[in-house]
């Protein structure tokens, strides 16, 4: 991909590309492709299986997910520079939310294939990009243990919530159980 899309020096402000030298950040760019979406359009369908990551360069979107009884509950509205798909593109399952464009959107948008060809040559921009991801789904999980933990101290119905948050934590550490 060439670099008129977006300059490297903008892209260095990406915490994606965090700790990269122009010439790494170059390797990922070259991997990468943009795409366009209309307000409304759907960029990442939940259950289905995609391995894309993307970063959002223009527009805004929204991150929804549908509940098992069939409510549809806004998670996040995502403006430039974040970063979605991520879940996906690192853990081959489906997409565990939807994200739907508000206004028209453009996309930085990395194929796992191709980021998987940068790993078997032992590429340092691909692990670096990886360790940024690792931290921004840490942020991610903090945040959401801080919401989780001042919804819990509240007394109203506190034994619903301590069993709720106890079922929570069990299936959120299913896959770790020895």
């Amino acid at each position: 991909m060439s670099e008129d899309f977006l300059p490297l020096d903008l892209l260095a402000k990406l915490p994606i590309f965090e700790g990269m030298s122009d010439a790494e950040r170059q390797q990922l760019i070259d991997i990468a492709s943009t795409a366009e979406y209309a307000p409304d359009a759907i960029v990442l369908e939940q259950g289905k299986c995609g391995q894309n990551l993307l970063v959002l360069l223009e527009g805004s979107c929204r991150v929804v997910k549908k509940t098992d009884d069939h409510l549809q509950v806004t998670l996040a509205e995502m403006t430039p520079f974040e970063v979605f798909g991520e879940m996906s593109f690192f853990s081959s399952a489906p997409h565990s939310a939807s994200v739907q464009a508000l206004t028209p959107l453009r996309v930085l948008k990395i194929e796992r294939r191709d980021y998987d060809l940068l790993i078997q040559e032992n590429n340092l921009a691909a692990y670096k990009m990886a360790y940024n991801m690792i931290d921004n789904v840490a942020g991610r999980v903090r945040r959401m243990d801080e919401w989780v933990s001042r919804l819990m101290a509240d007394g109203t119905q506190e034994d619903r919530r301590v069993s709720e948050w106890s079922n929570f934590r069990d299936k959120l550490f299913v896959d770790w159980k020895i």
